[in-house]
C-alpha cells in the first residue's frame, strides 16, 4: 500500500463523518422548526456528546434553549461559542 492511501482513505472517512453530522444537525433543526423542542434537544445534545466543539450543533442548542425560555442555558451556550471565537478555537 502506498503512503498516500492511508491518508487519503483518513481524508475521505473524515469528510464523511462532518457530512453524517451536517445531516444529524439538520434533522435536528427539522425537529426544531416542526416545533419539537424535546427531539430536538435529545439529537442535539447526543451529537454534542461526541462531539462538543461542533459549532453548528452549539449554535443550535442556543435556540432551542431560547425556545424552552431556559435562557441562562442560552446564555452559557453563548458565552461557549463566542469565547471559542475569541480563542479563535477550531470548529466544526
Amino acid at each position: 500500500m502506498s503512503p498516500r492511501r492511508p491518508a487519503a482513505l483518513l481524508l475521505a472517512l473524515l469528510a464523511l463523518s462532518v457530512l453524517l453530522a451536517a445531516d444529524a444537525v439538520d434533522d435536528a433543526k427539522k425537529l426544531l422548526d416542526g416545533g419539537k423542542l424535546q427531539e430536538a434537544f435529545e439529537r442535539t445534545t447526543a451529537l454534542l456528546e461526541r462531539n462538543p466543539n461542533q459549532f453548528s450543533a452549539q449554535t443550535l442548542l442556543f435556540r432551542i434553549y431560547l425556545e424552552k425560555k431556559l435562557l441562562f442555558k442560552a446564555e452559557e451556550t453563548l458565552a461557549r461559542l463566542l469565547k471559542a471565537r475569541e480563542n479563535e478555537e477550531t470548529w466544526l
